[in-house]
C-alpha cells in the first residue's frame, strides 16, 4: 500500500532549478549589460570613432567627434557646418544633458549672448572644461569685466597650470 501525503505537492525535480536559473540569466544579462557600457565609455573618450561603431548613439563619442571635426576644420580653415553640428550635439545632449563638453560645444557654435550663457553653464559642470574657462575670461576681459576675468583665470590655473607660459605671453 502507498503511504498517503499530507496533500502538499512535491515539486519536479526540474521545476526546482528554474528559479535559480532565472536568477543566473538575469544576473549574466546584467554583467555583461555593465561591462558593454564600460567598453563604450571607455572608447568614448579613448578612441571615440571605435566607440561609435559599438554604440551609434553614444552621447560621449557623439560630442567628442564633432568636437574633433569642429578644431580640425578651424585649424584648416574650412567652413563648418552649424546647423548639423549643432544638431548633432543637441541629440547627444538629449541623452547625456549634463555634458559639460556639448554645452561648451554648443556655446562655441553660438552667438554672443547665447554663447556666454552656454559656456557659464559648461563651467557650472565642470571645472575642468578649460575651453569654456578661458573663452569666458577673455570675453568678460573684452567687456572690462577684470574682476570677472581674473576670477576665470585663477580658475583655469588651478585646473590647467600648464597654461601659466601661455597666460604669460
Amino acid at each position: 500500500m502507498i503511504a498517503a501525503t499530507s496533500g502538499k505537492r512535491v515539486p519536479h525535480p526540474a521545476a526546482r532549478l528554474l528559479a535559480p536559473s532565472l536568477i543566473f540569466l538575469f544576473l549574466a544579462l546584467l554583467s555583461l549589460e555593465v561591462v558593454w557600457s564600460g567598453i563604450v565609455s571607455y572608447y568614448a573618450v579613448e578612441n571615440p570613432a571605435d566607440a561609435l561603431r559599438l554604440d551609434p548613439a553614444n552621447a560621449a563619442a557623439v560630442i567628442s567627434v564633432a568636437d574633433e571635426d569642429r578644431q580640425g576644420a578651424v585649424s584648416e580653415g574650412k567652413t563648418i557646418d552649424s546647423e548639423a553640428m549643432r544638431s548633432r550635439v543637441e541629440k547627444a545632449l538629449a541623452r547625456d544633458p549634463l555634458n559639460a563638453a556639448g554645452i561648451r560645444l554648443l556655446g562655441q557654435l553660438s552667438d554672443e549672448p547665447t554663447a556666454e550663457k552656454l559656456m557659464e553653464r559648461a563651467v557650472d559642470l565642470s571645472k575642468r572644461e578649460a575651453i569654456a574657462i578661458g573663452w569666458l575670461a577673455d570675453h568678460k576681459r573684452v567687456a572690462h569685466d577684470y574682476a570677472s576675468s581674473m576670477d576665470y583665470v585663477d580658475l583655469l590655473l588651478r585646473g590647467q597650470p600648464s597654461f601659466v607660459p601661455v597666460l604669460a605671453d
